[in-house]
């Protein structure tokens, strides 16, 4: 297989730090805020010609009356400890950051996009955060949305961290991102951030479920990580996609949406490193992908063809 060139991005609102919501969460955090986002980086991806695989948990896409009007069904959710912030706020009527359907929309409407599972109520899908039951009933709440019903897609593991991955299958997955482990923990990770002679990975094999190169995380420009200078994050990231195109490897980039409203010039940071991309798909150097894209020709399916950059442009875009 030629290079390929992954972008997914995690879309969780307040359902990813539900056990860390902080006053300044609270107040970022809105949907206005968040929506503008997903225009933005919809926007620029159209402009060059880029798909990606956007990821979002589930409970996230439905209205507050959608899921009201389910609220028997989701009742498990309400009673569970990891969403005991989200049923306190659910009472009080503040909502704001917990549903954003129409960023599930902005994206399905822009087209080329994947929308990919994050897990139904971004609960950890281990055996140390839950039992195989929690699990399956959350595929089977996602599944059970219009946005995966009666169609394969890929997941991205709440947190990263990887369990039951033979539970899979049973629910339409074909594919899931898997988890890079830095040495020596977050200090590493943070470290990593300078090494501008970064290589790309290895394809994947073919299993039940693809386990899709885990890449690596967008530097979020908050905290200690803005100390990386933004130009050591482009150098690092056309490192890693000359890599790829050179040796015929993947480079997988993953960020938040939200990042991009809490981290310091993220967009412009991210712009610059999708222009040297789209370039290199351009000319033919990678091949843009999408993770179902990606699982699907891994299996050798083919069921979803892989379209040309050229296709895709801002003109084409409802957002």
């Amino acid at each position: 297989m030629s290079g390929v060139f992954i972008i997914s991005f995690d879309c969780e609102g307040k359902w990813g730090v539900a056990d860390h919501i902080d006053a300044r969460i609270e107040e970022s955090f809105t949907t206005t805020n968040l929506l503008q986002n997903y225009r933005d980086l919809l926007a620029l991806l159209g402009e060059h010609g880029l798909r990606a695989t956007f990821a979002f948990v589930g409970a996230y896409t439905l209205s507050a009356e959608a899921f009201l009007d389910r609220r028997v069904e989701y009742e498990p959710l309400l009673s569970s400890s990891w969403c005991r912030v989200f049923a306190a706020a659910l009472q009080r009527g503040q909502i704001e950051g917990w549903f954003n359907p129409e960023a599930a929309r902005l994206v399905a409407r822009a087209g080329g996009h994947e929308i990919a599972g994050h897990g139904f109520s971004h609960r950890p899908l281990t055996p140390a955060d839950a039992t195989r039951d929690d699990v399956r009933w959350e595929l089977d709440a996602l599944r059970r949305l219009d946005l995966f019903d009666n169609q394969s897609w890929t997941l991205i593991y709440p947190r990263n961290q990887i369990g039951y991955v033979d539970e899979l299958g049973d629910h339409g997955i074909v594919g899931y991102r898997e988890r890079r482990q830095p040495a020596f923990g977050r200090a590493g990770a943070l470290l990593s951030e300078l090494n501008v002679v970064a290589a790309a990975e290895p394809h994947a094999s073919d299993a039940a479920a693809i386990p899709i190169p885990a890449g690596f995380f967008l530097n979020w420009r908050s905290g200690g990580r803005r100390m990386v200078p933004a130009a050591v994050t482009v150098r690092r990231w056309t490192s890693l996609l000359r890599d790829a195109a050179k040796h015929d490897r993947v480079v997988h980039l993953w960020s938040h949406p939200h990042n991009f409203l809490t981290g310091d010039g993220m967009l412009p940071m991210f712009r610059e490193i999708v222009r040297v991309a789209a370039a290199m798909c351009t000319r033919g150097a990678l091949v843009n992908m999408t993770q179902i894209d990606y699982a699907k020709r891994v299996k050798s399916l083919d069921a979803i063809a892989v379209t040309p950059v050229s296709r895709w442009r801002a003109g084409d875009h409802d957002c």
